[in-house]
């Protein structure tokens, strides 16, 4: 008899793996923190490039509902202001009336930008702010959702760029 509860407990664990392995496959998503200043300025942009694993997407930052967006928190700081929202380089996928949610979703599937303006205060040295950075969302596929709940973003100082250049392209 006692075999018998080791056997019903072993195949309990087996039916726990079975039914969560398509979760726990899953890769991770991949976020990477830089900031950018303008030459000769204060200010520019803190950007969070996100690589999603094919097959899977997230949910918008304009997402609205459920499923809930994506969420980007960032702690005041001395060093710096943030002077917008965080906004995408692109638009969303955008399903009018999602079969499950029956509803409109926005996802983002690939590769993807995150941007906001920021500001960084004169006494800052730039090499050494600190940005407190946490994303919140749902790495989804076809067969399910994995949350990632407060993840921390490390963030670092990628230069500078010639904002007179870009002005330049951008009036050609």
């Amino acid at each position: 008899m006692r075999y018998h509860y080791i056997w019903v407990a072993m195949f309990a664990v087996f039916l726990c793996f079975w039914a969560t392995e398509p979760l726990m496959a899953q890769k991770d998503i991949k976020i990477q923190g830089t900031y950018q200043i303008e030459k000769d300025q204060r200010q520019g942009w803190l950007i969070l490039n996100i690589q999603i694993p094919k097959g899977y997407h997230i949910y918008a930052l304009t997402q609205v509902g459920n499923p809930p967006p994506t969420k980007i928190q960032l702690a005041k700081s001395q060093d710096f202001e943030l002077l917008d929202k965080f906004k995408a380089d692109k638009k969303p996928k955008v399903i009018e009336n999602d079969p499950i949610f029956e509803q409109r979703i926005e996802k983002h599937e690939g590769k993807i930008a995150l941007l906001a303006p920021i500001k960084v205060a004169k006494t800052a040295d730039l090499k050494d702010v600190v940005f407190d950075l946490h994303i919140t969302g749902q790495l989804c596929s076809d067969t399910g959702c994995r949350p990632f709940n407060n993840k921390k973003i490390e963030v670092e100082f990628a230069g500078f760029y010639d904002g007179k250049e870009k002005k330049k392209k951008n009036n050609e």
